[in-house]
């Protein structure tokens, strides 16, 4: 199994993120210091980020071999914290889909896809999960 990223800590509870094939990179900071700017994600935000970035690839996977248009949608994401103990209480994602015709059974599986994706079964149980989408039509 080869790295696919190097971390390094830059100090002031940021770390900087490297992908090392493509060399993109970004930093994280911490929620946890009231006076931190906030110039990026934090590694929560970052997690549930990934869920929603997952849950749409694996989306628009299924939507081309199925040549459905999902060109155009988007998403918001949003997190609840728990204190005892700290931690990620709930992820919502809500998917605003393109306006165009989908028949029925194609929302079905649209809808089935994204709660498939890898980071979805990777969460802990106890984090509730909830995508929510939006038809136009």
């Amino acid at each position: 199994m080869a790295d696919f990223a190097q971390l390094t800590y830059k100090g002031d509870l940021h770390v900087e993120c490297e992908h090392l094939q493509s060399g993109a990179k970004f930093t994280t900071h911490s929620s946890e210091k009231p006076d931190a700017p906030l110039d990026g994600f934090n590694p929560v935000e970052l997690c549930a980020t990934s869920l929603g970035a997952c849950a749409m690839t694996v989306v628009a996977l299924f939507a081309s071999k199925h040549n459905i248009d999902v060109s155009g949608m988007t998403m918001r994401v949003n997190k609840e914290m728990r204190t005892k103990p700290y931690g990620i209480s709930k992820i919502e994602l809500v998917f605003d889909m393109p306006d165009r015709e989908y028949s029925d059974k194609d929302k079905v599986q649209i809808e089935r896809a994204a709660n498939s994706c890898p980071v979805h079964g990777a969460l802990r149980p106890e984090i509730k999960q909830i995508f929510t989408f939006n038809w136009k039509r």
